[in-house]
């Protein structure tokens, strides 16, 4: 067997996690100021146009007043209610300045007669904008826009709770909900709590990451996977395919670093597996239809940026940038303006340094190179997606755009880390305990960096509570003590993740013989509490450990094939 059975859990443990992520986006949306998150103003029209009917504008470009933006910006004109029209105003007086606040930015409005507006999001695909600008078709941006942020905090949460459940089918629940928190950097916590679809995309990958890990692994193992888990890759994956313009290569480039980092013996297994193509024969149709979109939208005339420097080479130029992107991938907020914050990004990486210090020593070589290619291109993503255009298009991109590819590096870790977990109980609470109390400071710590810049600027002083300025709409000790207590959160659910993964072990539901039928869904997991599992390992090179021998307790009666 090449992946630790799951243990199972209470239900409600299983429901906490979503609702503490969901928890913790709100918090950050009630934080950031209106359109405070980049690109917010565009992605909010976007919404609102497509809930008024409207799936693009008509095409408009307008040359750039900025010098350093090689090439015209393209806009789609749509028609929505007038305060959404006007949202592009709004952070204009303090995005990107970080001498003024956001008390300068005037107050989107309610008024709800449809006129002309301009934004750059037309050609992106309608799946997140439909999910989220509901709100659009009933009450004006003052109000609309943080329910826009609600509803995008719930989806994401969802999708990250789809991650949970499917990944705690192959580790400890605690060594699970340590590899999810890890993944979901402070900057996703920033971006879910907006209305900007890289949150989403991102959660997406997570859930994508974890689902395919399951099935795959499930079919390698020769058991079906369980329905929860093959729905759950279905709509993960069709999420992240149409999220944003590089998602369907994201999700191609998933799934093969999960086929490969199996082995090619076990990827023989799942490619003879039914069940396998079928799931992927459906999931072919959102990934077609996403890559016509794209190719059919005109993304590459919304993507622009700075041109690089005339006077030094380019890799030179996009090799060291390499160390930025990462540090904005964990904790980057506002307009590139705050941050990054090196006091919580150097703990997040000595956190997910630990779980690959685990993986390193009890994971077989070809899963560790796999696990160091995943790294690798992700850190080397910018490079290359650049490179071509970067001199007639600038360098336009950001450390967030990484991340579907960049979180599989603690999801990979905690998967081949399991044998750890399961070897050295002791250790992997110490890691658990570690890792969640470096999740739960860092995210104060960048709540506190981005409350001071949006209260009192750059030169501001560092107490920020007392002092006149902006203000959240709720008080800055009432999010200040939220962020605290929600943060909390996440070492205290890793602790009782850890207890009750101490009730019994599951297996996925065995896969269909050709005697019988199929047996009914999750059946595995109803299995009788008196049976034990033993997992004698295998020698080979990936360390794997062999499918688990089910020896009946006393009394049960007889096994079942």
């Amino acid at each position: 067997m090449i992946g630790s059975p799951s243990r199972s859990l209470r239900p409600w443990v299983v429901y906490a996690v979503p609702l503490l992520f969901f928890a913790s986006f709100v918090v950050w949306s009630v934080a950031t100021p209106v359109m405070g998150v980049p690109d917010e103003p565009a992605h909010t029209i976007k919404a609102a146009s497509i809930w008024h009917g409207q799936l693009r504008g008509e095409v408009v470009q307008i040359e750039s007043d900025d010098e350093t933006v090689p090439i015209p910006i393209s806009y789609d004109q749509v028609r929505v209610p007038a305060s959404y029209a006007d949202l592009p105003g709004v952070p204009g007086c303090y995005a990107a300045n970080l001498y003024a606040t956001p008390m300068c930015a005037p107050d989107p409005g309610g008024a709800r007669d449809i006129q002309d507006a301009l934004t750059a999001a037309g050609p992106y695909p309608p799946l997140y904008y439909a999910l989220v600008g509901w709100p659009s078709r009933f009450v004006g941006a003052d109000v609309g826009t943080h329910l826009m942020r609600v509803a995008g905090a719930a989806w994401c949460a969802a999708l990250l709770g789809v991650a949970f459940a499917a990944l705690r089918r192959l580790v400890r629940p605690d060594l699970a909900f340590v590899a999810v928190a890890l993944a979901t950097t402070p900057v996703v916590h920033f971006l879910a709590g907006g209305v900007n679809p890289n949150g989403f995309e991102i959660a997406a990958a997570i859930a994508f990451w974890c689902t395919a890990l399951a099935v795959v692994v499930a079919l390698a193992d020769g058991r079906r996977p369980a329905r929860s888990t093959m729905v759950g890759y279905l709509l993960s994956g069709a999420a992240l395919a149409l999220s944003r313009s590089l998602s369907p290569l994201f999700a191609v480039l998933i799934l093969a670093s999960v086929l490969v980092i199996i082995g090619w013996k076990d990827l023989l297994a799942v490619l003879r597996r039914r069940e396998w193509w079928a799931l992927n024969v459906i999931l072919a149709v959102p990934m077609l239809v996403a890559v016509g979109w794209i190719l059919t939208s005109g993304h590459a005339g919304t993507v622009f940026g700075a041109r690089p420097p005339e006077n030094r080479s380019l890799l030179t130029v996009l090799g060291g940038s390499v160390d930025d992107y990462l540090y904005q991938a964990i904790a980057l907020f506002g307009w590139k303006d705050t941050g990054p914050v090196i006091s919580a990004i150097l703990p997040w990486i000595g956190a997910v340094l630990l779980v690959l210090a685990a993986a390193l020593f009890f994971g077989g070589r070809w899963r560790l190179v796999v696990l160091a290619g995943v790294l690798v291109g992700s850190v080397a993503l910018p490079v290359v997606a650049q490179w071509p255009s970067a001199r007639s298009e600038g360098l336009a991109w950001q450390g967030r755009y990484q991340l579907p590819l960049l979180v599989g590096v603690p999801l990979l870790g905690a998967w081949i880390a399991a044998t750890f977990a399961r070897r050295f109980p002791d250790a992997n609470r110490r890691l658990v305990w570690v890792a969640t109390s470096v999740v739960a400071v860092a995210l104060v710590i960048c709540h506190i960096v981005a409350m001071q810049r949006n209260v009192v600027a750059l030169l501001g002083p560092l107490n920020y509570l007392s002092i006149r300025g902006w203000t959240s709409p709720a008080s800055r000790w009432a999010m200040l003590f939220a962020t605290i207590v929600v943060a909390s959160g996440f070492p205290l659910l890793g602790g009782w993740a850890m207890r009750r993964g101490e009730v019994e072990e599951i297996t996925s539901e065995p896969a269909p013989t050709d005697e019988g039928a199929a047996p009914d869904d999750e059946g595995a997991e109803h299995a009788d509490p008196g049976d034990r599992v033993e997992r004698p390992a295998r020698d080979g090179a990936d360390g794997a450990d062999q499918r688990p021998l089910v020896v009946r307790g006393p009394g049960a009666g007889p096994a079942r094939p």
